[in-house]
């Protein structure tokens, strides 16, 4: 129960300064509608209107692992506006860096209290360690008895053994 806790601690304060920074750079783009004007204002609308979604994932994805219900969330959001859980699921591995489990994502969508709020971590598999054979040397020639080290290695090399 613990581990639970300091996941939700964890992905709380993770969400709470992703949204801060957002905030923020939410205020420069509305600057930025503000001074603009034609193509340049309406190329910013588009910027704020695509900013805004991924900000409500984030929030939604925040109301998620705090155990608020969807439908307190967003109560006057009608069918036209409906949230998708893989838009909850990215914005939570992207500004929090944490895996929330998918179907207990589509559970809260649809009201329903999910059993777990984070993904089971993917197990490591080692991949296999390829070992190279081990070189195998020729079997060197024994020299004969009679004629060995240098000086007899010369005289067969000559012709003079």
């Amino acid at each position: 129960m613990d581990t639970l806790k300091a996941q939700k601690k964890s992905a709380r304060h993770a969400f709470n300064k992703a949204l801060a920074l957002r905030e923020a750079e939410s205020k420069v783009i509305c600057k930025k509608i503000q001074e603009s004007s034609g193509r340049d204002r309406y190329d910013a609308w588009n910027e704020k209107r695509s900013y805004g979604d991924d900000t409500r994932g984030l929030l939604l994805a925040s109301g998620f692992v705090r155990g608020i219900p969807y439908k307190v969330i967003e109560a006057k959001v009608g069918e036209r506006r409906e949230a998708y859980a893989f838009q909850i699921v990215d914005a939570a591995k992207r500004y929090a860096d944490i895996a929330l489990d998918g179907n207990a994502v589509v559970d809260w969508l649809e009201g329903v209290k999910p059993e777990k709020l984070f993904a089971e971590p993917e197990p490591v598999v080692a991949a296999p360690v390829m070992v190279a054979p081990a070189p195998v040397a020729a079997p060197v020639p024994e020299p004969p008895k009679s004629a060995t080290g240098f000086v007899a290695g010369i005289k067969r090399l000559f012709g003079a053994a």
